[in-house]
């Protein structure tokens, strides 16, 4: 048997379901194009962004970091408690008498320096290390996160001047 011969009606149909199926292809072209476009403009876009923002020592992006003004609410009270006998530091006075002041102002200079860093977030203590000596002294700082920075006296004096 043979198919029906179409009628003019089957013919006008098909002739609208077709132009409407172009109108959607072209409209769907359309959208892909400007997806297409967009995706030409950002990407390139973003690429440059990463690669002028500024980075810091471990090459990730960041802003510079503020120096801190208020560092009190970021060392714990009896951190930067002064060496004393009565406090339990016999030793270390006698050793380190005439220093005694540049001491406290080291581990305070210390404390502080460790805090601006940006690897502590909270002092713990900050204290003389036993590698210490009268002319050459050496400063460790513990931070809440578990961090330990050791400086010695000539890069407090150094990160200072900066």
């Amino acid at each position: 048997m043979r198919a029906p011969k179409p009628t003019s009606e089957m013919v006008l149909k098909k002739r609208a379901a077709n132009k409407q199926n172009r109108a959607t292809k072209k409209t769907e072209r359309k959208k892909l194009n400007k997806l297409v476009i967009a995706n030409l403009i950002i990407w390139p876009l973003l690429l440059i962004l990463v690669i002028i923002l500024p980075t810091d020592d471990s090459g990730s992006n960041s802003t510079k970091r503020q120096k801190i003004v208020d560092y009190e609410p970021l060392i714990s009270s009896f951190t930067l408690n002064p060496y004393t006998i009565e406090a339990g530091f016999p030793n270390l006075v006698e050793e380190y008498d005439s220093r005694m002041e540049e001491i406290y102002n080291y581990r305070r200079k210390a404390a502080e320096i460790a805090l601006n860093g940006g690897h502590c977030d909270y002092v713990n203590y900050s204290e003389i290390s036993d590698s210490s000596t009268i002319d050459s002294l050496v400063f460790w700082v513990d931070c809440d996160n578990g961090a330990r920075i050791y400086l010695t006296e000539f890069e407090i004096d150094d990160k200072l001047n900066q």
